[in-house]
């Protein structure tokens, strides 16, 4: 019997190999049919806390892939998926939905779409709209159309204080801009499957879950970041590029992003106004949707925290953490789509 398995086995690794006529080629044009979705990155993807020790004490920071959405409006409101043949850069489709999607997770692209084994690149856009994306770039997509080359294309964001739930015209929340490029190799194997074209979002969050341990109640009034990248000075600047570093596939979800910033953007120390009372031993939690970064421009090179308190005498004080990651030790960068989980314990110090 392992005489008869090996001559079988080899015999398929020979078949493997040969350049028999009868196989067609990879990419030979074969008609194949297609289904596709546009889809965030799963929830669970990745998860790593973030430390804060202080220039007193130390905060981690931890970056996550998967976002857990209970901020509502993080998900897909609105998409385009504009389908190229890479032989000749000819726009065989642009997709848009025929609803609206409402924050989901996932939306379906389309189903048995007829089309051809071959090379093709899809480039997908999740809450930006096909009008959004022309003037931004400045080209127009049409199908039957030649794809400008977008792949460095510039966008402009104002990441800081971003409302993913702000309404657009139509009166849709606007949610977070995502972007992906997914380049596929088609073959007749791939016929009646379902290919998901991820997208990832342009901006990263940052999560504050502050205990006070201070032994009396008190007031957090704000807390200063230095540094972040700055919102641009005008609606004109594109301050980030428009795709992202890297684009999640089925075969390969755990994709860490890195920032790309158009050229070198302004930094500001950013102040979150909180004025939230906290009672002793109790905890609370902040969140805020930032810009990516690069290493913080401060004479320590990575991100400082200053939490400014009132305490129960009426007295005001600050406590001050510089901030590190628990995946490599330190935390020089912001990525987009990166979600930062920070825990603050105030001490009496």
């Amino acid at each position: 019997m392992k005489h008869l398995l090996s001559i079988l086995l080899l015999s398929i690794i020979l078949a493997a190999c040969s350049s028999d006529p009868i196989a067609p080629p990879a990419t030979d044009g074969t008609p194949i049919k297609l289904s596709l979705r546009i889809a965030t990155q799963s929830k669970d993807t990745q998860s790593k806390d973030t430390q804060s020790k202080d220039a007193q004490s130390k905060a981690s920071a931890s970056p996550t892939l998967g976002w857990n959405y209970e901020q509502g409006d993080e998900l897909i409101e609105d998409w385009v998926v504009i389908m190229v043949n890479d032989a000749d850069h000819t726009i065989e489709q642009v997709f848009t939905p025929t609803h609206s999607p409402n924050n989901v997770e996932a939306d379906d692209v389309a189903t048995n779409l007829r089309t051809t084994a071959s090379n093709k690149t899809f480039y997908s856009f999740a809450n930006i709209s096909l009008a959004q994306l022309e003037q931004g770039t400045g080209h127009t997509f049409a199908k039957g159309g030649t794809m400008p080359d977008i792949a460095s294309a510039t966008w402009h964001i104002d990441g800081n204080d971003f409302d993913p739930k702000a309404k657009d015209a139509t009166g849709r929340a606007q949610g977070i801009p995502m972007t992906g490029i997914c380049h596929m190799s088609l073959t007749n194997k791939d016929n009646e499957t379902t290919k998901t074209l991820y997208v990832v979002r342009m901006l990263a969050k940052l999560q504050f879950n502050i205990t006070n341990k201070t032994g009396d109640d008190i007031t957090i009034n704000t807390i200063s970041i230095d540094r972040l990248s700055a919102n641009p000075a005008s609606s004109g600047v594109q301050n980030v590029m428009l795709f992202p570093s890297a684009t999640p596939t089925d075969a390969n979800t755990q994709v860490v992003q890195q920032p790309r910033l158009n050229g070198t953007q302004p930094q500001q120390v950013y102040h979150l106004a909180l004025n939230r009372a906290v009672a002793n031993d109790a905890s609370i939690a902040q969140t805020l949707y930032v810009n990516e970064c690069t290493t913080p421009a401060n004479p320590f090179g990575q991100f400082m925290l200053t939490v400014r308190l009132t305490m129960a005498d009426g007295t005001t004080t600050q406590q001050r953490y510089s901030v590190v990651s628990n995946d490599n030790g330190n935390w020089h960068f912001i990525a987009r789509n990166d979600w930062r989980i920070i825990p603050i314990i105030l001490q009496n110090i």
